[in-house]
C-alpha cells in the first residue's frame, strides 16, 4: 500500500500536515498586513496556532471552551473591518456552533474566516466524537458559505491568502497526518476551478483534501495495468466551476470520488448532483459509507475503511467495466 504519510516543506522537500501548512500561511502574512486577527476556542494546541498567538499576542482573542460564543464574537469583529479568523476542531462547528454560524454569519454575509483542523478519521486516536466525517454535508447546505480544503502546502498557502481577499464567509479545512506537494510551485488557486493534477483518458478520479494524493498513487497503480486514469483536486468543495469538470468527464466517461468524509453529503454526493443533473456516467465513490469510525491509529483506520490507493484503483476498475456495460 502506498499512503506517502511521512513527513513537503516548499524550502525543504519534506512533508507537512495542513495545519502546520495553515499557520505557516498565517505567520507569513501576518508580516503583510495587519488587518486580521485570530480567535480560537481553547484549541491553540489542535489546530497549531499557537505558532501564531506566541508570536503576535496582541492579534489574539482566546474564547475558551465556547465556539457558539466564538462565531458571535467573530460576527460582530467583522462589522468593524477587522478580519477575524476564527480557529477550533471541524466538529465544533459544523454541529455545536451552526446555528450561530448560519445565522448571524452566513445569513448576513459577514466577512468572517473558520479554519478548522480535525477532519474526517484523519485525527486518528482522538476518537469519533472529535472527528467531522459530516461537516462538508451540513455546512454545504447552508447559503453564502466559500468552503476550501486544499491538497497540500503550496495549495494552502494560496488559499489562505485568497481567504484574506476574500470577502465573505469562509470555511478552511486543515488537517493533522503529513501529506506531499502535489501541486506545481507556480500553481494559483482559482475560486470554483477544480484543477487537474494527473492526466488520463479511462476514468476520472475526484479526490479532496487528503486523498489527493492517495488518489495520485492509485493513478500509478492504473498505469502498471494499462489504464489511464484522470486526477481532479475538489478542493473548493463549494462553489464549483461545474461546466468545467463536465468538460473533464466527457473525456473519460467514467468517474471515483474518493473522501475523508461521509460519502452521502460530502464529495461523492456533490459530484454526483452535478453528474445526474447535467452529464450522468458511472459513478463509484470511496469514503466513509454511513458510518462512523473508531479510535485508533489514523493509517490503520485509512486500511480499514477503504481509503487507500487500492480501493481507489479498485473502484477504478469497476467503473471502467461498468461504462464499458453500457
Amino acid at each position: 500500500m502506498n499512503l506517502k504519510w511521512k513527513k513537503v516543506n516548499i524550502m525543504t522537500n519534506q512533508p507537512l500536515s495542513l495545519r502546520q501548512s495553515y499557520v505557516d500561511a498565517l505567520n507569513v502574512l501576518a508580516e503583510e498586513r495587519n488587518d486580521f486577527m485570530v480567535l480560537e476556542a481553547d484549541a491553540t494546541g489542535s489546530t497549531f496556532v499557537r505558532q501564531f498567538t506566541d508570536k503576535y499576542p496582541g492579534r489574539h482573542i482566546p474564547c475558551g471552551v465556547a465556539e457558539q460564543n466564538m462565531i458571535g464574537m467573530a460576527a460582530g469583529i467583522s462589522t468593524t473591518g477587522i478580519i477575524p479568523v476564527a480557529n477550533t476542531m471541524a466538529v465544533f462547528v459544523s454541529l455545536r456552533a451552526l446555528e450561530q454560524f448560519r445565522t448571524s454569519v452566513a445569513y448576513p454575509k459577514f466577512n468572517v474566516k473558520l479554519a478548522v483542523s480535525h477532519v474526517g478519521i484523519d485525527p486518528g486516536e482522538d476518537g469519533p466524537t472529535q472527528a467531522a466525517i459530516e461537516d462538508l454535508g451540513v455546512l454545504g447546505s447552508i447559503p453564502n458559505v466559500l468552503i476550501l480544503s486544499p491538497a497540500d502546502e503550496i495549495e494552502m498557502h494560496q488559499m489562505v491568502r485568497f481567504m484574506l481577499n476574500y470577502r465573505g464567509p469562509v470555511y478552511l479545512r486543515t488537517g493533522r497526518s503529513p501529506v506531499p506537494n502535489v501541486l506545481p510551485s507556480d500553481y494559483i488557486y482559482k475560486k470554483g476551478y477544480w484543477p487537474t493534477v494527473h492526466n488520463g483518458t479511462d476514468v476520472t478520479l475526484v479526490a479532496i483534501g487528503i486523498m489527493v494524493h492517495i488518489a495520485l498513487a492509485a493513478c500509478e497503480i492504473l498505469n502498471k495495468e494499462g489504464i489511464s486514469a484522470q486526477l481532479i483536486n475538489a478542493s473548493t468543495f463549494k462553489p464549483v466551476d461545474e461546466k468545467s469538470f463536465i468538460d473533464s468527464v466527457r473525456n473519460t466517461g467514467a468517474v471515483v470520488t474518493a473522501e475523508d468524509h461521509n460519502i452521502r453529503g460530502g464529495l461523492g454526493s456533490r459530484v454526483s448532483e452535478i453528474l445526474c443533473q447535467h452529464y450522468p456516467v458511472p459513478v463509484e465513490r470511496v469514503g466513509l459509507n454511513d458510518q462512523f469510525a473508531e479510535s485508533g491509529n489514523a493509517r490503520l483506520l485509512f486500511e480499514k475503511y477503504g481509503l487507500t490507493a487500492e480501493n481507489i484503483a479498485a473502484s477504478a476498475r469497476r467503473v471502467i467495466e461498468r461504462k464499458t456495460r453500457g
